[in-house]
């Protein structure tokens, strides 16, 4: 007759430490619901067991409980105060439900508690990078490097540190260490196309972008960034097919007034400049109401031959910015072919004070002389 323990089947845990080492192979297992009723058991029979207290909060964590996940490391480091994953552990619960400082607090002591951890080194620094301590979480990432070169993901967020900078070619070079140790990493060739983007570089920004989709066709951005580049190439239909494509993945794109000034700008390259005045007005309904905006829909509705609307949307523009002379030039045009000479006089007599280059070519034409400027 068989025993009541089989060989193939262990002995039900008595004591903590039993508990405590089947949770841990359960833990290994992915099996973190039943190890945590098994560290729960051995902390009821031990109430000083730090570690099973420790290993239920990484249960907790990985099960994406934080807050019981915080009050088990809360238990451990109260048994055991210097231990430094379970503060480690700690800050990544606090970032988790959004507690950015006191994350920040607890991976600075995890460092004090450990010196040559680069995980606590690089958890600081993408901390700092979210609380826009930059140049801090530079320092941070040099030191995680440091101890572990090899990790793309350190160099990764080292470059949108100096990106955020305005370092964009040291955030380049950043980017091409990323890249090199993590070639599949679809963000780190979209951040190195925004930085090269940045430096006029545009060919290669496209580059950039076009891998990002190739590794992740639906990305957020990196369509609508790529139609930038295409705009500055004046590949004005390869851009606007871009921006199409951005809306159509990610509709709220729809909401924002940029979107719609870039793809009046793809409109406008290519002459249509019916859509282009209905994207420029379509944007400044949504908040875009800056100078450009305005002077990009005043120059489509002038070409429309719509003036009396052109001039209305430059006076918006020069309230705006009043400095700028070709905007009063362009204005005295549409003036021009409402007939309305004594204002063309005005702003001819504006653009020149303010635009050497326009008073050179209006005296060298004759339309200075023409209006006895």
């Amino acid at each position: 007759m068989q025993s009541e323990d089989t060989p193939d089947e262990a002995p039900t845990p008595e004591f903590a430490d039993e508990f405590y080492h089947r949770g841990l192979r359960r833990k290994d297992a992915g099996e973190y619901a039943l190890a945590v009723a098994d560290f729960t058991e051995a902390v009821r029979l031990d109430g000083e067991h730090e570690d099973a207290y420790y290993s239920r909060g990484v249960c907790f964590f990985r099960m994406g409980d934080h807050r019981r996940a915080l009050a088990d490391f809360d238990a451990q480091l109260r048994l055991q105060p210097e231990h430094a994953e379970a503060v480690f552990n700690r800050g990544a619960c606090w970032h988790a439900i959004g507690e950015n400082a006191k994350a920040l607090a607890d991976f600075s002591e995890a460092i004090r508690l450990d010196p040559e951890d680069a995980a606590s080194f690089a958890a600081r620094g993408r901390q700092r990078y979210r609380l826009g301590q930059h140049a801090e979480a530079v320092e941070d990432l040099d030191n995680a490097i440091r101890l572990t070169e090899a990790n793309g993901e350190h160099h990764y967020w080292r470059g949108l540190a100096l990106h955020r900078l305005g370092d964009n070619r040291a955030a380049v070079a950043a980017f091409n260490e990323a890249v090199g140790k993590l070639p599949d990493l679809a963000d780190a060739y979209f951040a190195r196309g925004v930085a090269r983007q940045n430096l006029d570089d545009h060919k290669q920004a496209t580059e950039d972008f076009t891998r990002a989709l190739g590794l992740e066709p639906e990305h957020q951005f990196a369509h609508y960034f790529r139609g930038q580049s295409w705009l500055h190439q004046e590949e004005y239909r390869l851009a606007l097919a871009d921006f199409t494509e951005a809306v159509r993945a990610h509709p709220e794109h729809e909401k924002s007034p940029d979107v719609h000034v870039n793809i009046g700008h793809a409109h406008a390259g290519l002459d249509e400049d019916e859509q282009a005045a209905e994207r420029f007005r379509h944007a400044i309904r949504l908040g875009a109401k800056d100078a450009d905006t305005c002077t990009a829909h005043a120059t489509s509705l002038q070409k429309l031959g719509e003036h009396a609307r052109a001039v209305k949307a430059f006076d918006r523009a020069i309230r705006l910015e009043p400095d700028v002379g070709w905007r009063y030039y362009q204005r005295a045009i549409s003036l021009l072919e409402l007939g309305k000479d004594r204002r063309v006089e005005a702003d001819l007599r504006a653009a020149m004070r303010l635009d050497p280059e326009i008073r050179e070519t209006l005296r060298a034409n004759g339309t200075a002389e023409a209006f006895g400027l």
